[in-house]
């Protein structure tokens, strides 16, 4: 007996789920094992070397970050991991939950080439340029979120400025449009999403490392946090695939 075209169909549809369950959404961490085991922390600028200022913890349920050195002291710092990769057409979010705020604070996500840059140093207080990176981030005390990146040529900070007040801020994100190019930007809480800035790395390897970024200038406790760091992957080739095979199979019936 000829398969039917429903047959056809069925079987198509079916194939076209398993591709999708295949590129399912991934929750990188929710952070309800209250630890950070999976991220390596490291300061990439400072204004002096003598002291570790921010700390970050997932006691809550939530990463928070918090400042404990002397206000106004710039003081950068990621925490990365490589056990997930960020692949082209996929996007790393993660939920926003921000208290209106006056602090000098920045808080965000980054995707970078290694977990491990190097270290700020006695003799080295700035090596943010040892690493390919882009980052998206709140800065409430401007009611803005802004991007940070080095291409591997030039560092480029306070680009890609959104005007947001810090508590309609619900999801930033960063989205991996080809294998050097990357989209940075944010989800309001109406479901509006706005790109703050495209940025193209000199290295396919951005991506290969994930985390957070946190750039906080004063002393208190944890201001604002972020939960469900999660990878959504790009439907569309999925979907494109099974509606091409379907097309294809009702060419052969006819």
């Amino acid at each position: 007996m000829k398969p039917t075209p429903t047959f056809f169909l069925l079987a198509v549809l079916g194939s076209l789920s398993n591709s999708l369950c295949r590129g399912a959404t991934v929750l990188v961490d929710d952070f309800s094992d209250l630890t950070l085991t999976e991220y390596t922390q490291t300061r990439i600028l400072d204004s002096t070397f003598a002291n570790v200022n921010i700390s970050f913890s997932a006691s809550t349920g939530a990463l928070g970050a918090s400042y404990s050195g002397t206000p106004n002291a710039a003081e950068q710092v990621v925490i990365l991991r490589d056990d997930y990769t960020l692949g082209v057409g996929e996007t790393l979010t993660v939920d926003v939950s921000q208290a209106t705020s006056t602090s000098d604070l920045d808080l965000g996500i980054v995707v970078a080439t290694t977990k491990s840059p190097t270290a700020v140093s006695s003799l080295d207080l700035d090596t943010r340029d040892t690493m390919q990176w882009a980052s998206v981030y709140i800065r409430p005390n401007q009611n803005a979120v802004r991007s940070l990146s080095y291409d591997g040529t030039t560092l480029v900070s306070g680009t890609g400025v959104l005007t947001a007040d810090e508590t309609t801020v619900a999801k930033l994100w960063i989205k991996r449009d080809s294998a050097n190019t990357f989209s940075l930007g944010y989800i309001n809480t109406s479901a509006t999403s706005f790109t703050s800035k495209t940025v193209t790395m000199g290295s396919s390897s951005v991506g290969a490392a994930i985390g957070f970024y946190a750039d906080l200038r004063v002393a208190g406790g944890t201001l604002g946090t972020l939960d469900n760091l999660t990878i959504i992957p790009e439907p569309s080739t999925a979907i494109l695939a099974g509606l091409t095979a379907i097309g294809l199979g009702f060419r052969r019936k006819r």
